[in-house]
């Protein structure tokens, strides 16, 4: 499911477990991260870099597969990700995993990356561009700021 970045905030819910934030604007992503999704899963998060994954699959499925007597919800960030991924993407959320969130981060995706592709086309993903600010963009930023501060200009 497509979802824009203003959007994106209403669709951080249980029943989705996998999102793909994919462009140039690396901030935004970490920002939308720090914010909206790190307060909620403050205590286990795991960090994995796409390679780091792929090299060690066993262990990251260990990881994944294996419930936790101290965490109810496990909360996974894959970085630099490409459609290399793709397959052990498709077995987690055919397994239907209720106690994961995924975030998986990647630089620019063309149209006929199967990655995106597989994100757009499934109603329990989401997929969400983040382009670089323009004027819209950054006058927005700076209204939710003044908003934020009470500040009348």
């Amino acid at each position: 499911m497509i979802i824009k970045v203003n959007d994106l905030k209403k669709f951080i819910r249980e029943d989705i477990n996998f999102y793909l934030f994919y462009g140039p604007n690396t901030g935004l992503i970490e920002e939308i991260i720090n914010k909206h999704f790190k307060p909620i899963f403050s205590k286990n998060i795991i960090s994995y870099d796409e390679t780091e994954l792929l090299n060690n699959i066993n262990l990251f499925k260990e990881e994944i597969f294996n419930k936790s007597f101290f965490y109810n919800e496990k909360f996974i960030i894959i970085n630099r990700a490409s459609n290399k991924i793709l397959d052990v993407i498709e077995e987690l959320i055919e397994s239907k995993i209720t106690d994961l969130k995924i975030i998986i981060k990647a630089s620019a995706l063309d149209k006929k990356s199967k990655l995106r592709n597989y994100f757009e086309k499934k109603k329990s993903t989401v997929i969400t561009a983040f382009y670089e600010d323009n004027y819209q963009s950054l006058l927005q930023m700076v209204q939710n700021i003044f908003r934020e501060k009470n500040i009348n200009v």
